[in-house]
């Protein structure tokens, strides 16, 4: 399961141990950004796309992740 941070009818998704924690979100022109205590644990392009999803391949389950590198 992936988690996710909606902002501005965009969800990026956001590492699954931080599930229920506060987050605090940096926002560039370009770069949506999430800390945690301070310290950076997402980045992503900011995507105006709404009701669409980013996912970093990092922020999927392991199992998942090779699946996610395979050709199609």
């Amino acid at each position: 399961m992936v988690s996710y941070v909606e902002f501005e009818g965009h969800r990026h998704s956001a590492p699954n141990s931080l599930v229920g924690q506060v987050l605090e979100l940096c926002m560039a022109v370009h770069v949506v950004e999430m800390l945690h205590r301070g310290q950076r644990v997402a980045s992503h392009m900011r995507c105006a796309h709404k009701g669409r999803f980013t996912t970093a391949q990092e922020h999927l389950p392991e199992r998942h992740q090779a699946h996610a590198q395979w050709s199609p």
